[in-house]
């Protein structure tokens, strides 16, 4: 049970590193706005397995982008 709630920590602190509003970064996670509300509010206790998988996959896509100032750094060159 420890791991889980550990593990729920470490993603809502990954969230609340990206510098995006939630209603744009809920459906990069491929959840609903409520949803990711609720869940880093605390208030979905034991959201699915799936559902995180859903959340992790998301992360792990969002977290690779290169911030988009880089991006058009990179088109200048």
């Amino acid at each position: 049970m420890d791991d889980t709630r550990q593990l729920v920590r470490d993603i809502r602190t990954r969230i609340e590193a990206i510098d995006l509003p939630r209603e744009k970064i809920a459906p990069l996670l491929g959840v609903t706005y409520s949803w990711l509300c609720k869940f880093m509010q605390g208030k979905d206790h034991s959201p699915r397995l799936n559902t995180i998988q859903k959340v992790l996959d998301g992360l792990s896509r969002i977290e690779r982008k290169p911030p988009r100032s880089s991006r058009s750094e990179l088109r200048a060159s």
